[in-house]
Protein backbone atom coordinates (compact mmCIF):
# COMPACT_ATOMS: atom_id res chain seq x y z
CA UNK A 1 0.00 0.00 0.00
CA UNK A 2 1.22 3.48 -0.93
CA UNK A 3 1.79 5.77 2.11
CA UNK A 4 -0.78 8.23 0.68
CA UNK A 5 -3.50 5.54 0.76
CA UNK A 6 -5.79 4.81 3.70
CA UNK A 7 -7.13 1.27 4.15
CA UNK A 8 -10.57 0.70 5.71
CA UNK A 9 -11.18 -2.72 7.27
CA UNK A 10 -13.43 -4.80 5.00
CA UNK A 11 -13.00 -2.51 2.01
CA UNK A 12 -11.61 -3.89 -1.23
CA UNK A 13 -10.05 -0.56 -2.23
CA UNK A 14 -8.16 2.15 -0.31
CA UNK A 15 -8.72 5.89 -0.13
CA UNK A 16 -6.31 7.51 -2.58
CA UNK A 17 -5.93 4.37 -4.70
CA UNK A 18 -5.96 4.70 -8.50
CA UNK A 19 -8.68 2.57 -10.12
CA UNK A 20 -10.61 2.17 -13.38
CA UNK A 21 -14.31 1.71 -14.05
CA UNK A 22 -14.97 -1.56 -15.86
CA UNK A 23 -17.61 0.08 -18.07
CA UNK A 24 -15.57 3.18 -19.03
CA UNK A 25 -14.75 2.98 -22.76
CA UNK A 26 -11.85 5.44 -22.32
CA UNK A 27 -10.46 3.68 -19.21
CA UNK A 28 -9.59 6.99 -17.52
CA UNK A 29 -7.66 6.64 -14.27
CA UNK A 30 -9.74 7.62 -11.24
CA UNK A 31 -9.00 7.97 -7.55
CA UNK A 32 -10.96 6.52 -4.64
CA UNK A 33 -11.94 9.67 -2.71
CA UNK A 34 -14.59 8.40 -0.31
CA UNK A 35 -16.52 5.43 1.02
CA UNK A 36 -20.08 4.96 2.21
CA UNK A 37 -20.28 1.97 4.55
CA UNK A 38 -23.65 0.39 5.17
CA UNK A 39 -24.68 -3.02 6.50
CA UNK A 40 -23.81 -5.52 3.77
CA UNK A 41 -22.24 -3.12 1.28
CA UNK A 42 -19.62 -0.48 0.65
CA UNK A 43 -19.91 2.16 -2.07
CA UNK A 44 -16.87 4.04 -3.31
CA UNK A 45 -16.66 7.64 -4.49
CA UNK A 46 -14.30 7.87 -7.46
CA UNK A 47 -12.96 11.06 -9.00
CA UNK A 48 -11.75 11.87 -12.47
CA UNK A 49 -10.81 15.54 -12.51
CA UNK A 50 -13.71 17.49 -11.01
CA UNK A 51 -16.22 14.69 -11.63
CA UNK A 52 -17.20 12.40 -8.75
CA UNK A 53 -19.40 9.31 -9.01
CA UNK A 54 -20.37 6.47 -6.65
CA UNK A 55 -19.83 2.79 -7.47
CA UNK A 56 -19.88 -0.70 -5.94
CA UNK A 57 -16.69 -2.77 -5.92
CA UNK A 58 -18.00 -4.98 -8.74
CA UNK A 59 -17.83 -1.94 -11.08
CA UNK A 60 -14.22 -1.05 -10.20
CA UNK A 61 -10.87 -2.57 -11.18
CA UNK A 62 -7.26 -1.79 -10.28
CA UNK A 63 -6.27 -2.90 -13.80
CA UNK A 64 -6.82 -0.90 -16.94
CA UNK A 65 -8.73 -2.84 -19.64
CA UNK A 66 -6.59 -2.20 -22.73
CA UNK A 67 -8.94 -4.24 -24.95
CA UNK A 68 -11.80 -1.87 -24.16
CA UNK A 69 -9.75 1.12 -25.35
CA UNK A 70 -8.76 -0.48 -28.66
CA UNK A 71 -12.22 -1.88 -29.50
Amino acid sequence: MNPTQIQVLGAEFSLGQTVYLKTDDEQKPRMISGMMIRPGSIQYAVNSGATESWHYDIEISVDRDILMITS
